[in-house]
Order: structure tokens, then C-alpha cells, then sequence
């Protein structure tokens, strides 16, 4: 269930403000998830697919396919676009007892994991992530 493993949730704000960040820079940014998600903030250059009626898994796999890079927390879609070798920076992870059997598989040269290790990650940290595939 939603509480199960809550030391795997992280702060919304930190992924709003780099939003934020990267559409005031004329990045458009696009959050796919589900419809009971904190919603996004409001900006031109940010859609908030996931409260996009009628769409399905589909849709979110054409927009990690299209993106370029994908920043995730250790849930969600994430191995799909480690397997489309887009860029991806799986943030937060500690979910797994075994961490490295879980993102081992991941192309190096398309891949950044950041292990949590007690806490969210920074603004600066997955900013200075994303910035190395941009």
C-alpha cells in the first residue's frame, strides 16, 4: 500500500523548483504519473500530463521515448527508460536490499543512479545530474 515503504517518498517541492528551473530556461518539462499526485506548478513551459484525461501507459512510454532525460525517484516507469537507453537519473533509490542487482543492468553511458543514503537529494544535486545530459 501507499505506506509500505515510506522512506522511499521524497519532497515534491525539490523536483517543483527544478521544474521551475529548467522551464524558465525554455525547457519544456513534462510530469507523467498519476492523477493523485501533487499537482505542478503553473508555467507555459511545464505540462502536468498526468492529470491528462484518457491516456494510457502508451502516452507516458511515446513521452520517455521523446525526453532528454528522464528524472525519476526509485518507483514508476523508470526501468522503461532505462531500457530505451534515454537518458535517465533514478534519484532517491533504497528501496532494494540488493541496490546494485536492481540498477546493474542500467547503460552507463545513459544513466545516473543517486542512491538516497537517508535523505532526499538536493536541488543542486539532481540539477548538476540533469545538466550533464543537456
Amino acid at each position: 500500500g501507499a505506506y509500505s515503504e515510506p522512506e522511499r517518498f521524497v519532497d515534491p517541492r525539490t523536483f517543483f523548483a527544478l521544474a521551475l528551473h529548467y522551464a524558465e530556461q525554455g525547457q519544456t518539462v513534462v510530469r507523467i504519473g498519476d492523477k493523485k499526485q501533487t499537482p505542478m506548478p503553473k508555467h507555459d513551459n511545464i505540462l502536468d500530463f498526468a492529470l491528462v484525461n484518457d491516456r494510457n501507459m502508451l502516452d507516458d512510454l511515446f513521452l520517455i521515448s521523446k525526453s532528454k532525460v528522464f528524472l525519476s525517484c526509485d518507483a514508476g516507469v523508470w526501468p522503461m527508460a532505462g531500457g530505451m537507453k534515454n537518458n535517465l537519473i533514478l534519484s532517491n533509490v533504497m528501496s532494494a536490499v540488493n541496490k546494485s542487482a536492481i540498477v546493474d543492468w542500467l547503460p552507463p553511458e545513459t544513466s545516473t543512479v543517486i542512491f538516497k543514503k537517508g535523505q532526499d537529494k538536493s536541488f543542486e544535486q539532481l540539477r548538476d545530474a540533469v545538466d550533464k545530459y543537456l
